[in-house]
Parts: structure tokens; sequence; C-alpha cells
């Protein structure tokens, strides 16, 4: 068998014409993903300078602020409570009738309502006073925390006395539940916002006693 004239001279030169291909190939394909991955990267490691910068942005923030924190935490809690507060406000209106110099003969829970992401409990109480001092003593109402706003209000007056049957509303809603994300830049109060909590601090905040669980005792007699 007779081979043919260009044979063995196209076989040497194309077995290293096609790896040479191939290794070209496979470094363009390498050189690619490199630069890939290098990009892939590089978008890494900008992100996390973000996320750097804004943590770092929250921890100088809250440094700032952790000394008033507090004090407006306690201010909205006590303007706006988590829970009902009906028996808190029934606390306040006694003490203020008490320096007021009116009297208090009635009162009256109604119902809930807590169809919105605000809930209201509605307060119903009768008074008796001299008319100014009732009027003055109703209007202070609205000075009390928690929040509330006088619904209806009837006024009678008879031998210089006057007597109102009045129904407020007090308000209150859930705390949130669902916190930003840790990465999230945080924004400073707006103007109205702060106008907002300047007016809650101004609320007269209720009084609550605190109970100390007292040492026990040795009786003279068991039966006292």
């Amino acid at each position: 068998m007779k081979k043919g004239l260009f044979g063995a001279s196209v076989s040497a030169i194309l077995v290293p014409s096609v790896y040479l291909v191939v290794s070209i190939l496979l470094f363009v394909f390498g050189v690619k993903t490199g630069l890939e991955k290098i990009a892939g990267q590089r978008s890494s490691l900008t992100e996390a300078g973000k996320t750097q910068t804004v943590l770092q942005q929250k921890e100088s923030l809250l440094r700032q602020i952790a000394p008033e924190v507090g004090a407006q935490v306690e201010v909205l809690a006590n303007a706006v409570p988590e829970k009902n507060p009906a028996l808190t406000m029934i606390s306040q209106i006694k003490n203020l009738a008490a320096v007021s110099g009116i009297t208090i003969t009635t009162f009256k829970v109604g119902g809930v309502n807590a169809a919105g992401a605000v809930s209201f409990a509605d307060v119903t109480f009768d008074a008796d006073g001299e008319l100014i001092s009732l009027i003055s003593f109703l209007n202070t109402i609205k000075t009390l925390a928690p929040l509330s706003t006088i619904d209806t209000v009837k006024i009678n007056q008879q031998a210089g006395t006057a007597s109102a049957n009045t129904r407020i509303r007090v308000y209150f809603a859930g705390y949130p539940t669902k916190l930003p994300s840790l990465t999230e830049a945080v924004g400073e109060l707006t103007a109205e916002e702060e106008g907002l909590l300047e007016t809650l601090s101004g609320l007269s905040p209720p009084s609550f006693t605190t109970l100390f669980p007292q040492e026990p005792t040795v009786r003279e007699s068991p039966f006292n």
C-alpha cells in the first residue's frame, strides 16, 4: 500500500496545530472564568464595604442617642401603651379630680375597638363640681397620658352646682413586630416626628407604685 504524498507531513503539522488550538481554547476559557470570579469577588467586597459603612453609622448613631432613647421610649409607652389603658386613665382622672375639687360619682368602661392599627376603649364617668372648675377639669384631661379625646360631654347646672356626663376614648396600639434589616440605613427623626415627640412629652404621665416583698415576721398570736 502506498502512502499519500503529503500524509506524513500533514499529520506532523495537524496534530500540533490541534493541540495548540485546544490549548488556546482552554486558556481563553480559563481566563474568562477567572475574570468572572475576580469580578464576583470585587462585587462581594464592595457590598461588604457598604454593609460595614452602614453598620458603623448605626453604631455611631446608637452611641449618640443612647442617653435619650430610654426617656423617649418611656414617653411613647405612657402616651400610647401596648395594652388597654382604661384602668390607668381612670386612676389619672381620679387624681386630677382630687386636686381640682371635682367629685367623681361613677365610672364605666365600655367595649374595645381594635379594628385598625390603633385601638381605643371608651371610659364614661359622671363628675360634679362648680361650673368653672368642672370645665377646667375637662379641658385638663387632654393633657394626661395615655392619649385620649373627649367623645361626648353633657353638662347640667342646678343651684350653682354643675354635673357632667363625659365619655372619653383612650388609645393604645401594639408595638412593631418586625425589626428593620440590619444593613438598612438609619434615618434621623423628621421635624414633624420631633414635634410629635415633644407634644407627647408634655403629657402628664401616670404614677405607679412599686410594691416590694416584705420579710416574713413571727406573729405573737396565730389567730391575728
